[in-house]
């Protein structure tokens, strides 16, 4: 017997369904059915958004060399 392999989401799948669960307009059920996923993995989506939404907000650091690559992107010598 093979065993079936288990499905992978995008990242934008998993936002997707977990604002939606979020924003309270339909159930978690509703949701899951509509996506095909389980009830409970729409939950875990949902507290995973809740948690992170707030490093959506703030600002990223700058790494040393990103802000002059893309200075000479823009300026090509």
């Amino acid at each position: 017997m093979s065993k079936a392999k288990r499905k992978r989401y995008t990242g934008a799948v998993k936002a997707k369904v977990g604002l939606e669960a979020l924003m309270g307009i339909k159930t978690a059920g509703q949701i899951a059915r509509e996506n095909q996923v389980h009830p409970v993995q729409v939950a875990q989506w949902k507290g995973v958004v809740r948690e992170r939404c707030e490093e959506f907000f703030e600002a990223r650091p700058a790494k040393a060399g990103e802000s002059q690559e893309c200075i000479r992107i823009a300026n090509p010598v």
